[in-house]
């Protein structure tokens, strides 16, 4: 969660020019194989909306939002997702960006967290 901080500004000075920046966030993926990091996964991901949510110039999407609407799409969006379901998604409920990310154990006790934001215009991954 330490990349929040460069993600914010970046999201911020690219949206400076136009209207307030709207973001989406996906529910984070559990790539390390191991279910037990399920519920970490979800904490981070809370944690993440949160401190976007908490973000003065900044509009986020609630969560359950994206949740319904990747549901019924079936694409299950989150982590490696590909830019044009991020696109689709992000799009349907609003928002300018989706954000997604995974977390992976390159080794035990060790997490690494790989976030993206999708401009969901473009379908360009532009963080």
């Amino acid at each position: 969660v330490r990349y929040t901080g460069r993600m914010l500004m970046w999201i911020t000075t690219a949206a400076l020019a136009a209207e307030p920046p709207i973001l989406g966030v996906a529910e984070l993926r559990n790539a390390t194989g191991d279910p037990a990091y399920d519920a970490v996964t979800l904490s981070i991901g809370d944690l993440l909306h949160t401190r976007l949510a908490a973000t003065e110039g900044l509009a986020v999407v609630p969560q359950d939002a994206v949740r319904d609407v990747s549901s019924e799409l079936r694409y299950g969006v989150g982590g490696d997702v590909d830019p044009a379901s991020a696109a689709l998604v992000g799009g349907l409920v609003g928002a300018r960006w989706l954000v997604t990310g995974t977390i992976t154990s390159p080794g035990a006790p060790e997490l690494l967290l790989s976030v993206r934001a999708t401009h969901v215009g473009s379908g360009a991954v532009e963080y």
